[in-house]
């Protein structure tokens, strides 16, 4: 593999690797926010329950708020889910980018070294040959 043929395959690794850690930064980012919400959603539909099981008196609507139901909770966590499975994805796309990214490395150091060798035997050659030069 050549010097421009690694250069372009390595960018365009790199280039992928970037979007897809942005992609990941951000699904990070709404997981966590899904979470804290689900988390807020659990504790005030758990203390409104817990008020109901209590029998303490409640205001009038309070428990008919859709926005605080089992069904949201679960919803929520369903969300939850699917951004873990789309970061867990996004992640076996980034290995398997990095191991692109190793092999490319592995064919261009293999090239550069037959190279290296090809220049070490003329050098070798080379010299042998001022060598018999010199000796006549």
């Amino acid at each position: 593999m050549k010097q421009e043929a690694y250069n372009a395959v390595k960018m365009k690794v790199d280039q992928e690797k970037t979007a897809i850690l942005k992609e990941l930064q951000l699904l990070l980012a709404k997981r966590e926010q899904v979470a804290s919400k689900l988390a807020h959603e659990q504790e005030v539909y758990y203390s409104r329950t817990k008020k109901e099981r209590l029998q303490v008196s409640v205001l009038a609507g309070s428990m008919q708020l859709d926005a605080f139901s089992p069904n949201r909770i679960k919803q929520m966590e369903r969300e939850i889910s699917q951004i873990s499975q789309y970061i867990q994805s996004n992640e076996q796309i980034l290995e398997q980018l990095e191991e692109k990214g190793k092999q490319a490395k592995k064919m261009y150091d293999e090239t550069r070294k037959k190279w290296q060798q090809l220049e070490n035997k003329r050098e070798e050659q080379t010299l042998r040959d001022l060598k018999m030069v010199l000796l006549k």
